[in-house]
């Protein structure tokens, strides 16, 4: 039995990279554009809630996977009414940026 629920999460498991894998060459450009914004401006900020309601942003799970990736920092901002997510490069990033920008 637990060999049966093994296979399924590994199942599950590799479904999901898949997925993930077409998304990211899929959205490849649309990442650099993300970054090059923020290295422009300084920072990105993502409204997640607006007096207590939660906002819907589509750039925030590309955003999130940049942070993962180590190449952003995010950290929640707070004010009396509203949660922002403000992302900045991080070092990393910043070398990222230099290295597509001599290559174009």
């Amino acid at each position: 039995m637990s060999m049966d629920l093994r296979k399924l999460l590994y199942h599950q498991i590799c479904d999901e990279f898949e997925n993930n894998y077409h998304e990211i060459e899929g959205n490849l450009s649309k990442y650099v554009k993300l970054l090059s914004k923020i290295n422009e401006r300084g920072d990105w900020s993502v409204t997640l809630s607006v007096q207590g309601e939660d906002v819907e942003d589509s750039s925030l799970i590309s955003l999130e996977l940049l942070e993962k990736a180590g190449v952003l920092n995010g950290r929640i901002k707070y004010t009396e009414r509203n949660v922002y997510k403000i992302f900045t490069l991080t070092d990393e990033g910043k070398k990222l940026i230099e290295k597509i920008k001599t290559k174009e």
